[in-house]
């Protein structure tokens, strides 16, 4: 830095002027500006801070000349208007070095005084970097893909982008100045009020939600925003940045899934209960004929009431089975906080039977807690156990339950020591009756499939170690309490 050295006037006149300038001169030293003062007729009297850096003159070379020097061309005259209206309010200008280059920088003036004689003090800082971002923002925003707005804590659109304005059917002139609410629908006036209180208080840094626009013809449209607020160096809010995605294509394929899937679940039931009601009957009547005739019956005819039986159980699991494959779609979740160790417990223990029967060993390791519906999640354990339990090597069948965090899910096995499933087999098995041998309904890795993915994750089939299978699925992690 070059140490200041003044010019015009008597020695103890440049003192009491350096003297006058010297607050303003150490704040500018210190945060790295330059500083250049003048006298009323804006002849450089003072060099210093990093004016030399910036300009790439020596103090020897500006002393005493024009201030217009520093100056672009195109703004040399109207310089001793913007040097010497005194106010803290920083003047864009572009500035020139000894080499002819340009560089943007803002400029902030002082009035001072020392004998009568009034002085100028500016601030000069550069702020190319600072322009450049500002740049690359206004190019970004202008670009994007999704909807973009500025608005004014008022409500007022100060500025939007053209993905924001086809979204609504309007123009960017249009829109601009536009108040919020009058392109928001009636119903998300009060929410959104309260989204912008939560901001301006501090409750929260940014907010994510979905609400409806109302296009220029009046039909609304679903928009996913991210909402958050830009605040100066103060802490005073300037404005709230909003990023808005069109999502109504979406809202509507989710709304007639869940149609779809809430007249599945009815056919399911009405079906059911229109299949269940014969299929008693045929099993009443059987059990009847071979309580009441058994003894008339010779062999085959009591093989083909038993085979007929074994045909009503099976049918009426196949009927349940179906059941509960469709609500598994259906049914709204019920999520809460579980702990997936006790889910486990409860799938166990409606296996008991099938687990004490075959001798199977089942090893529960450490469970995450999770966030689920607690039949839907226990449903899928159960099922996994199952086939675990009936496909574990019978000479010394093993299965084992854990679970880890990874990346903000959950990841649990149910492993056993089976055979295991074939390669090409791992996708097909989760498809409805698809069965590796005549046992069961066909539907159990279906269901669980359908559960899993209705809470966001997914389920897949690996080897285990060692051999048999390991069926493997993700659930959301347990909410962060902050």
């Amino acid at each position: 830095m070059t140490s200041p050295r003044s010019s015009s006037g008597t020695p103890e006149r440049r003192h009491r002027r350096d003297a006058a300038a010297a607050p303003l001169r150490a704040v500018a030293e210190a945060i790295g500006d330059a500083i250049v003062v003048t006298d009323a007729e804006g002849r450089i009297t003072t060099w210093a801070g990093r004016a030399a850096e910036l300009f790439g003159r020596g103090e020897e070379e500006v002393l005493g000349r024009s201030v217009a020097i520093l100056l672009a061309e195109r703004h040399r005259e109207a310089y001793p208007r913007a040097f010497t209206t005194a106010g803290p309010r920083p003047i864009a200008l572009d500035a020139v070095r000894r080499d002819g280059s340009e560089f943007p920088c803002e400029l902030t003036v002082a009035l001072g005084e020392a004998d009568g004689e009034r002085f100028y003090v500016g601030v000069v800082r550069d702020v190319t970097e600072l322009r450049t971002a500002q740049e690359r923002f206004r190019s970004a925003f202008e670009h994007a893909a999704i909807g973009m707005t500025m608005t004014a804590p008022e409500g007022r659109y100060l500025r939007v982008n053209h993905a924001f304005a086809r979204m609504l059917g309007r123009t960017v002139e249009e829109l601009t100045g536009a108040e919020m609410v009058a392109v928001t629908h009636p119903e998300d006036h009060v929410p959104d009020r309260e989204r912008i209180r939560r901001l301006l208080d501090g409750e929260a840094e940014s907010l994510r939600f979905e609400k409806r626009y109302l296009r220029a013809d009046g039909s609304p449209v679903w928009v996913e925003v991210a909402l958050s607020l830009v605040r100066d160096g103060g802490g005073r809010p300037l404005h709230f940045l909003t990023q808005a995605q069109d999502i109504t294509d979406r809202r509507r394929a989710a709304e007639e899934l869940r149609r779809s899937n809430a007249e599945l679940a009815q056919f399911a039931h009405v079906a059911s209960h229109d299949l269940n009601e014969p299929l008693r009957n045929v099993d009443g009547f059987l059990h009847l004929l071979r309580r009441r005739a058994g003894e008339q019956l010779d062999d085959d005819a009591r093989r083909f009431v038993d085979l007929a039986l074994d045909g009503t159980t099976r049918m009426r699991e196949l009927i349940d089975a179906l059941l509960r494959y469709a609500r598994a779609g259906a049914d709204d979740l019920a999520a809460e906080e579980l702990a997936l160790a006790t889910v486990a417990r409860e799938a166990l223990a409606a296996l008991a039977s099938a687990i004490a029967e075959r001798g199977v060993r089942v090893d529960v390791g450490e469970l995450p807690v999770v966030e689920g519906d607690r039949a839907l999640l226990r449903q899928v354990l159960q099922n996994l156990l199952a086939n675990a339990v009936r496909f574990a090597d019978p000479g010394g069948p093993r299965v084992v339950v854990s679970g880890r965090e990874a990346g903000g899910a959950v990841e649990v096995s149910v492993a056993d020591n089976g055979p295991g499933v074939p390669e090409g087999a791992r996708e097909r098995v989760f498809e409805m009756f698809a069965r590796e041998d005549a046992r069961g309904t066909g539907l159990g890795l279906a269901i669980a499939r359908r559960a899993v993915e209705r809470h966001g994750g997914r389920i897949w089939i690996a080897e285990a170690d060692g051999g048999g299978a390991d069926v493997r699925f993700t659930l959301p992690a347990r909410r962060s309490s902050s």
